[in-house]
């Protein structure tokens, strides 16, 4: 029988600006669990390992992130999943 294995791995350096500015490693993994189907989406396993980054660090430069899409103020964020609180008008 023919096994077919997708591990998919991502690394990031975030920016979090929350209370206060922090810079983070982030590394991802992602499997799939279970058998594949032709009509359902797959199922994924996915666990992050967060690292704090010194100030002695240098490397890329960080991607700006928010804690929540409901608590974030970015404006301009093409990753938002709901609409922010802090909008105008609130």
């Amino acid at each position: 029988s023919l096994v077919l294995l997708v591990l998919l791995v991502l690394w990031w350096r975030v920016l979090l600006s929350s209370v206060a500015v922090s810079v983070f490693d982030c590394i991802a993994v992602s499997e799939p669990v279970g058998p594949a189907y032709y009509n359902r989406d797959a199922v994924y396993r996915s666990t992050m390992l967060i690292l704090p980054v010194g100030p002695e660090d240098e490397g890329d430069p960080p991607v700006p992130v928010g804690v929540s899409c409901r608590i974030c103020p970015r404006t301009t964020c093409s990753a938002r999943r709901e609409p922010s609180i802090l909008g105008e008008g609130f």
